[in-house]
């Protein structure tokens, strides 16, 4: 894969990837995506799991949350989670009334694959295990938002709602926002067959690069390149993409990978949030 725009930084043995010129230009920032390292998890969910429905307990998920925000630099009070059912639906997060549910008790609510706040302190996150996390950030309006794209919210175009629900609820334009494509399964890894294929292929088009056919009826499909497609198609800059280009599922000592490892692992996370 190409150079990534994401770099590791580890936090008393907690490892992160943030991005370098989102650290940079934007200090009213925060943002990290995790890794398996770090956090007191054992088993295949070694060792960072911040999934609640995993066989880990609440009062282990809810100590890698504290390790995972205290390395990001991340408000742990202000945590905001919500079921992911690979769709394409966004809330806005206008209170705070979201914050911190589901960390007692692992109920989250309610199902949103995308979120986005202009409240200081409110820490968005999301859950992946190969899925693709869509980072993004409105300097002008100071606007965060996070989304859940997998192969279906990929199809449904998760990244470009999201753009189209900062502009329609906050008044962002498209050509002020940054955005990120973090770790995912790479196109080395994302084997599928003719259905998935074809959903793609309604998508993006028969033709889209993105869709590799490996003439024995099946495909390889790169979800981090669709992703920037779409933001593409919806009038962010390419300047202002940036790409992680890590593949989940080729990198076991680091990230977990649900393909991977047949179901048996544990959950990553992406967060965002604006400081107080």
């Amino acid at each position: 894969m190409p150079k990534s725009d994401f770099e590791p930084r580890n936090y008393a043995g907690v490892l992160i990837f943030k991005i370098p010129l989102w650290e940079e230009k934007f200090p009213e920032l925060y943002h990290a995506f995790s890794t398996r390292l770090g956090g007191v998890s054992d088993g295949e969910r070694a060792t960072m799991n911040l999934s609640f429905k995993r066989a880990d307990s609440a009062a282990v998920v809810r100590e890698n949350y504290r390790r995972l925000t205290a390395a990001a630099a991340a408000p742990y009070e202000g945590l905001v989670l919500t079921r992911q059912v690979h769709g394409d639906a966004v809330l806005a997060v206008r209170d705070r009334s979201l914050c911190g549910r589901g960390l007692s008790d692992g109920d989250i609510t309610p199902e949103y694959d995308g979120l986005m706040t202009d409240l200081p302190g409110v820490t968005l996150v999301k859950h992946f295990a190969d899925c693709v996390p869509l980072f993004f950030y409105d300097p002008v309006h100071r606007l965060a938002a996070i989304s859940h794209a997998g192969w279906r919210g990929t199809v449904q175009r998760i990244g470009g709602k999201t753009i189209q629900s900062m502009g329609e609820t906050y008044g962002s334009r498209p050509q002020d926002i940054y955005c990120a494509i973090g770790p995912s399964i790479g196109p080395c890894c994302f084997e599928v067959d003719a259905p998935v294929r074809d959903a793609f292929a309604q998508s993006y088009g028969s033709a889209s690069p993105h869709i590799h056919n490996d003439g024995n009826g099946k495909f390889h499909i790169d979800l981090q390149a669709c992703n920037r497609e779409d933001m593409l198609q919806n009038g962010i800059p390419a300047s202002q993409i940036a790409m992680a280009n890590l593949c989940t599922s080729c990198d076991p000592e680091t990230f977990y990978s649900h393909r991977r490892d047949h179901g048996h692992t544990g959950t990553l996370a992406g967060l965002i949030g604006i400081r107080g």
